[in-house]
């Protein structure tokens, strides 16, 4: 709040109190915000990585993709930086699963998975942001 510290003539002072205060502030709620958005992100990509093995496993609309359980247990989820995650496998066929090949149909277990979950991502990112900052 300013205040008028004294007058000299046609010259008025202010001091402007808590400034330093405020910017703490503001840099402590964009910690949090952050904070939010990595916790949120997470806790959705670990949701995406169960949707696309339930989806190999034949619990979803696309067709089972289960023989030996490799590609199943190969879905992983990697930490790429703050608020950035990965769902993937590193298995040789999974292209040829998602995309389809000669005499195979796509089983697009990665794209309607993203599709499908692409609401409640930005729902748990939200949320969890949200809860950062009412906590500060």
């Amino acid at each position: 709040m300013p205040t008028v510290q004294g007058t000299h003539g046609n010259i008025v002072n202010y001091e402007v109190l808590g400034i330093a205060e405020a910017i703490q502030k503001l840099a402590s709620i964009g910690q949090q915000v952050k904070d939010g958005i990595d916790a949120g992100t997470l806790k959705a990509a670990n949701g995406v990585q169960e949707e696309v093995k339930e989806s190999i496993a034949g619990n979803r609309s696309e067709p089972k993709s289960v023989d030996t359980g490799n590609f199943l247990n190969s879905i992983q989820l990697i930490k790429i930086a703050d608020g950035m995650y990965e769902v993937s496998t590193r298995v040789e066929y999974a292209k040829i699963l998602e995309y389809g090949g000669i005499g195979r149909e796509p089983r697009s277990h990665f794209r309607n998975t993203q599709a499908r979950m692409q609401e409640k991502v930005k729902e748990t990112v939200t949320l969890a942001v949200k809860e950062a900052v009412e906590r500060t």
